[in-house]
């Protein structure tokens, strides 16, 4: 799957990553992968974030409020993804071959975090984000033809 990726996709993998490493966690999982989405504000999956409520900011205070935020120890380079993490990539990959996708997009990883029901869901639920809204308008602009090339 990882060669599936799209550059934007693998931009917000790097981002997720970055993020754990940032609030202290040794894993990686659905919350750090909405963090890596918020962080490029061009994507269209930032996008309907962004218009349903959720910020990079909020979200990153209620990934440290649900997480924790360990004392003292770094957390170790290349956190292991969890369960659902994992999940919700393959099912991003299965998505975006349903869809007939060349690639992996930020919109498909969306999509599948909000439906394996990880901590990413705990936290856009905490901001008072509407999450059957999203996944409806997530899946819309999936739905919609490409932009014209300029």
């Amino acid at each position: 799957m990882v060669e599936r990726l799209s550059e934007g996709t693998r931009g917000m993998m790097a981002r997720a990553g970055a993020e754990a490493q940032r609030l202290g966690h040794g894993h990686l999982g659905t919350e750090h992968l909405l963090l890596g989405i918020l962080g490029d504000e061009s994507s269209p999956a930032c996008r309907e974030l962004l218009a349903a409520g959720a910020t990079l900011d909020g979200c990153r205070s209620k990934v440290a409020e649900a997480v924790g935020q360990p004392a003292g120890a770094a957390p170790p380079d290349g956190a292991e993804l969890t369960d659902r993490a994992r999940r919700a990539l393959e099912r991003a990959d299965r998505l975006s071959l349903r869809r007939r996708s060349p690639l992996v997009e930020p919109e498909h990883v969306l999509l599948s975090i909000l439906d394996v029901e990880g901590r990413a869901g705990q936290v856009l639920r905490g901001l008072g984000v509407d999450v059957a809204a999203l996944r409806e308008a997530v899946a819309r602009t999936l739905d919609a033809p490409p932009p014209p090339a300029e």
